[in-house]
């Protein structure tokens, strides 16, 4: 260690350890594992939902893609949004994702492992035009 450091130390406090100015072990991972995990999460029922929707028989449902999984507060309800090309009638496929909504809860209960699924909030995020 530099002796100017040591000195700086030492002016601080009144027993400098062989760890001081090191951080805490596991610090850093404990404060992001909450944030990691959320995103884990968000990206599990991601892959779960866009799987389910290309495997759904109805062709406006099959039609569609997720667009993004985000915490609507917290992990225990995911705002899902889905969208379509332009073109689609708006008010079939909207009421097509509302009836759809228990079963895509139900397909992913089955693909994650926890206690307590989240609710899902499916939502149309809008058109994308066609290329």
């Amino acid at each position: 260690m530099d002796d100017k450091l040591l000195a700086q130390l030492r002016a601080l406090c009144a027993e400098p350890g062989h760890d001081d100015g090191k951080p805490r072990r596991g610090e850093r991972r404990r404060r992001d594992s909450g944030d990691r995990k959320l995103r884990q999460l968000c990206g599990a029922v991601s892959r779960t939902v866009g799987l389910a929707l290309g495997a759904s028989s109805d062709p406006l449902l099959n039609a569609c893609w997720v667009d993004g999984v985000e915490p609507a507060p917290d992990a225990s309800r995911l705002r899902v949004r889905v969208q379509t090309l332009d073109g689609v009638d708006v008010k079939a496929f909207v009421a097509a994702l509302r009836s759809a909504t228990p079963w895509l809860r139900t397909e992913v209960a089955a693909s994650l492992q926890r206690k307590r699924t989240p609710h899902l909030v499916v939502e149309w995020a809008g058109p994308t035009p066609r290329p």
